[in-house]
C-alpha cells in the first residue's frame, strides 16, 4: 500500500539535481530566517518542469513583488498601446481641466496644454478654472496604509488628476546666524519655519507635514557652512494641485489668470468644447516607469484604470475584481490571494509564490512585461545587486520590501543556456540584519540557479 504514495511524492518531487538543492536548502536555513517563513517556486520555462519548491501555496505578503499582479493584467487587459488623455475644455468663459488618471502627468506636460490653449486663441481667463479626477473614486490612498507613512513619497496620494507624482521638495538653506533657515517649496504649502542657524556645519533638522494639511512643518538647527536639506514630502488633494499648476502654466503660456482664481472640482459637463487634447507615453513604456524605481503612485493608478475601463467604477476594489477575473481566465491559481491596493504598499496584501509563478509563466513570452522588470547590476530597483557576478544583466526581477517581508521574483537565465522563472517571498524573519541580510539571501538563491545543468 505504501508503493504508490511514494511513486506519487517521487513525481512531485522537485527536478533540480541534489548539489543544486542542497544549495537552496543551505541558504534557506540561515538563522536569519529561522524566526519566519519563505515561499520559494522555481520552474523551468523550456520544459516546465518544477525544479524547487518551498510552501509555494502559503499566504505571504508580496510588498513590490505586488506589482508583478498589477503590470501583468494592465499589459494583458488594456493592451501595451494603451495610453492616458488630459484635455482641456470651454464652457463659457470657465476653463475646465480634466483627468483620466495619469501617474505621469508632470508640469512639463501642463506647460504644453497651456501653450495650445493660448494657441486656440484664449488670451484671459475670465471664470473659473474647473477640474475634473471623477475618473476614480475619492479615496486618496490604498486600503490598509500606514497613517504614519502618509507625508513620506512613496505614499503618494492617489487621484484621477495628477501632478508630478503628487509630492512636492521643500529645500531648507543656512540663513544668517542666530535667524530661521531659508526655505524654498511650492506655495501650495503653507510653511511654520521653527529652526534656527547656528554657526559650522551641523545639520540636525526635521521636516514634516502635518497630517491631513499642506502644512510643513520645519524644526532644529542648520549650520551656516552646512549643505542645504532637500525632502519630498506627498500633498494633500492633488486634483487641486493640479488645477494650480495649470493656473501657473496658463499664467506663463501668456494666458491672463487672475491670482485669485477660482477652483472649482466637478464633472465635464456635456456642452463643453475641446479645446487640446494629450497624451501619455503608451502604457509599455510606463510599465517600465512602474516597475524598475517601483513607482507606488503609478501601481494604484494602474489598478484603478483597470476598475474605470474594465470594471464599473475607477476603485481598488473594482480593479482588484478585474485582476482575479483575469487571473482566472488565465488559470493561474487564486487560492490565498488577496489584493489591497496596486503597488504592494499596504500590509494586507496576500500572495503566493504559486500565483506569481503562473503570471510569471504566463507573460514570460510579453516582451513589454520583460522590459519592464528591473535588470540585475544595471537598473531600478537592481542597479547595486548582482554587480560582478554571472546574473549581472542577466536576472530581471522585481523586488519588494516591507518591514519584515522582503521578495523578489522573476527570470534568469542558467549558465547552461536554459531559462528559468522564480519566486521568493520571504516574510517574519529576524529584523536584526535588517533587510539586507535577507536580500543577500536571496541573491545567493538565484546565483545558485545559475548552475542548473540542462540536462537532469
Amino acid at each position: 500500500m505504501l508503493t504508490p504514495l511514494l511513486c506519487l511524492i517521487a513525481l512531485a518531487a522537485p527536478q533540480a539535481p541534489a548539489p543544486i538543492t542542497a544549495r537552496l536548502e543551505k541558504t534557506l536555513s540561515a538563522p536569519t530566517l529561522k524566526p519566519g517563513i519563505v515561499g520559494m517556486r522555481v520552474v523551468s520555462l523550456e520544459t516546465g518542469k518544477l525544479l524547487f519548491e518551498r510552501n509555494s501555496e502559503k499566504s505571504l505578503m508580496p510588498a513590490s513583488n505586488m506589482k508583478i499582479v498589477t503590470c501583468s493584467a494592465a499589459l494583458a487587459l488594456l493592451g501595451p498601446d494603451f495610453v492616458y488623455t488630459t484635455g482641456v475644455y470651454s464652457v463659457g468663459d470657465d476653463l475646465i481641466l480634466k483627468g483620466s488618471g495619469d501617474p505621469s502627468l508632470d508640469f512639463a506636460q501642463l506647460q504644453k496644454l497651456a501653450a495650445a490653449v493660448k494657441a486656440a486663441g484664449v488670451t484671459e481667463l475670465k471664470g473659473k478654472l474647473l477640474y475634473d479626477a471623477t475618473v476614480f473614486d475619492a479615496e486618496a490612498l490604498g486600503e490598509g496604509w500606514q497613517w504614519d507613512d502618509e507625508e513620506f513619497y512613496y505614499s503618494a496620494q492617489v487621484s484621477g488628476l495628477s501632478c508630478d507624482e503628487n509630492v512636492a521638495v521643500v529645500i531648507v538653506k543656512p540663513g544668517a546666524v542666530g535667524e530661521a533657515p531659508l526655505i524654498e517649496t511650492t506655495p501650495y504649502f503653507t510653511v511654520e519655519n521653527k529652526a534656527v542657524t547656528t554657526d559650522g556645519k551641523e545639520q540636525a533638522l526635521s521636516v514634516s507635514r502635518k497630517r491631513g494639511q499642506n502644512i510643513v512643518v520645519v524644526t532644529g538647527k542648520l549650520g551656516d557652512k552646512a549643505d542645504a536639506k532637500r525632502t519630498t514630502l506627498t500633498i494633500e488633494d492633488p486634483a487641486r494641485f493640479t488645477a494650480l499648476r495649470f493656473a501657473e502654466a496658463l499664467r506663463g503660456a501668456g494666458v491672463s489668470v487672475p491670482e485669485t482664481i477660482v477652483l472649482e472640482a466637478g464633472k465635464l459637463p456635456k456642452e463643453a468644447v475641446a479645446l487640446t487634447v494629450s497624451s501619455s507615453a503608451p502604457l509599455s513604456k510606463l510599465a517600465a516607469d512602474f516597475m524598475k524605481p517601483s513607482d507606488n503612485l503609478f501601481g494604484e493608478c494602474f489598478l484603478k484604470t483597470l476598475g474605470a475601463i474594465k470594471g464599473k467604477t475607477g476603485s481598488a476594489a473594482e480593479g482588484a475584481k478585474v485582476v482575479r477575473e483575469w487571473l482566472k481566465s488565465r488559470s493561474i491559481p487564486t487560492a490565498g490571494f488577496y489584493q489591497a491596493d496596486g503597488s504592494g504598499l499596504s500590509r494586507m496584501n496576500l500572495v503566493t509564490a504559486q500565483l506569481l509563478m503562473g503570471i510569471l509563466r504566463d507573460r514570460a513570452g510579453d516582451s513589454n512585461f520583460r522590459a519592464a522588470m528591473p535588470i540585475g547590476g544595471v537598473d531600478g530597483t537592481l542597479k547595486n545587486r548582482f554587480k560582478k557576478t554571472p546574473a549581472q544583466n542577466n536576472v530581471r526581477a522585481k523586488t519588494g520590501t516591507l518591514t519584515g517581508a522582503s521578495s523578489l521574483s522573476g527570470y534568469v537565465t542558467t549558465k547552461a543556456g536554459e531559462r528559468l522563472a522564480f519566486s521568493i517571498l520571504m516574510n517574519h524573519y529576524d529584523r536584526v540584519g535588517g533587510a539586507s541580510s535577507v536580500r543577500a539571501l536571496q541573491d545567493a538563491l538565484v546565483l545558485a540557479l545559475l548552475d542548473v545543468p540542462r540536462r537532469r
